[in-house]
């Protein structure tokens, strides 16, 4: 077949992914909202016909397929610029307008800031069971209720300044600023792969279109994006050779989820001038803990012990070692429970030796770093692939973007 046809054929599949997409989000995402009623209900709450859990999965499914499609072409030179930005900008705000439902964390993340700014009470030190009567404790997922908060202190100072507002006028809000923030991660994705001479496009739609970003970061709105954002744009400045402002913004990150830290290292990898990067680093975390320690006190530096000491509220088989297992028949989950850490941290010091030999290569060997955390975790929940996503778009690993995927399936299968 000419090449000419050949490209044609491409860029025809393409289209049918984009479409199949466009489709896909629209019955999820009505289909969701019609079930749902009242001021969280959305504006899609009239637009659809309502569809049960079951009823949806076909049209995830459908969703994911049509991504490995869009994402095959995508790699084959295939993909046309305009149609995917369009379908990656319809897809995200309707999974952005998606109804709120009771038991979504976003009620969590707001109960923890109404404690401090409505009841005077520090969320390190106690749950939403201090405040039994609030409005948003019977909204908040109950296995969470009684313990306290596992988030970083600047996103808990974020959602604080939106606490006070009345519930639903917050939960939007927050659920609106979550979104922009995810919105602004796959913007920023596209320009660091232009300024690294790579598709812009397929970098943006592999992070942007991936159904765990629209279903869960996006549509039951997780603070992941958040996270990634400050990160992201300190990616972009390493790129730039601006390492001090790099180093800044990694803290950032590390203050809305203390995950990003794992990037701190790679940065002062790449980092022109590393004496920058360890200034930035060193400002911005003593002015982290410094507005930290006024507003909380010291227990925020609690934070990992605290993550690690909830991992028994979630389901044993929650991860990626316990989901082979599952398939293999076998009881895995207490591997993860009781090495992963130690798994990871062989795993991260290998990573790291290889970048500091390869620093060219940092994003690549930063996003394995990622996988390893993934793979080794207590608990693999799908809008944790927001951590590897923008990683993986962008170093130009074809190994690495598999790993991303299979992980992509693991997680939404263990869900």
């Amino acid at each position: 077949m000419p090449s000419t046809a050949l490209d044609l054929a491409g860029r025809l599949l393409a289209l049918f992914g984009l479409g199949g997409i466009l489709v896909a989000s629209w019955l999820v995402t009505t289909g969701f909202s019609a079930r749902r009623g009242g001021p969280y209900g959305g504006l899609l709450h009239d637009l659809g016909v309502a569809l049960s859990a079951a009823e949806r999965r076909p049209a995830l499914i459908a969703l994911g397929l049509c991504y490995l499609v869009v994402i095959g072409c995508g790699i084959a030179g295939a993909l046309p610029r305009r149609p995917a930005i369009a379908t990656l900008f319809v897809a995200q705000l309707l999974f952005a307008l998606t109804a709120i439902t009771p038991g979504q964390d976003l009620f969590t993340y707001l109960g923890f800031a109404r404690l401090q700014v409505v009841h005077s009470t520090n969320p390190y030190v106690q749950g939403l069971i201090a405040a039994p009567s609030d409005p948003v404790f019977e909204l908040a997922a109950g296995s969470w209720r009684r313990t306290t908060t596992p988030y970083g202190p600047l996103f808990t100072l974020i959602t604080m300044a939106v606490a006070a507002l009345p519930v639903t006028v917050a939960a939007w809000t927050l659920k609106a600023i979550l979104a922009a923030a995810t919105f602004g991660c796959c913007a920023l994705v596209a320009r660091i792969a232009h300024e690294l001479g790579r598709d812009a496009t397929l970098a943006a739609v592999f992070v942007g279109l991936n159904p765990t970003v629209l279903v869960y970061t996006l549509g039951k709105g997780h603070t992941d994006g958040l996270m990634m954002l400050p990160v992201l744009i300190a990616i972009l400045l390493i790129v730039r050779g601006r390492d001090l402002a790099a180093g800044a913004l990694a803290v950032l990150g590390a203050g809305i989820k203390v995950t990003a830290a794992v990037m701190v290292p790679f940065l002062a990898i790449a980092a022109c001038n590393r004496r920058a990067i360890a200034i930035g680093v060193g400002a911005a975390s003593l002015a982290t803990a410094t507005i930290s320690y006024a507003v909380f006190g010291g227990d925020p530096f609690h934070v990992i012990s605290s993550a690690r000491r909830d991992q028994h509220l979630i389901r044993a088989d929650l991860s990626f070692v316990g989901l082979i297992g599952r398939g293999l028949g076998v009881q895995l989950h207490d591997v993860a429970d009781r090495w992963g850490i130690v798994i990871f941290a062989a795993a991260y010091l290998a990573v790291l030796i290889a970048a500091l030999r390869r620093p060219g290569e940092w994003i690549r060997w930063s996003g394995w770093a990622i996988v390893a955390l993934l793979a080794s975790s207590g608990a693999l929940f799908p809008w944790y692939l927001m951590w590897v996503l923008p990683l993986a778009a962008l170093a130009g690993d074809r190994i690495l973007q598999a790993a991303t995927l299979v992980l992509t399936a693991a997680a939404i299968t263990v869900i």
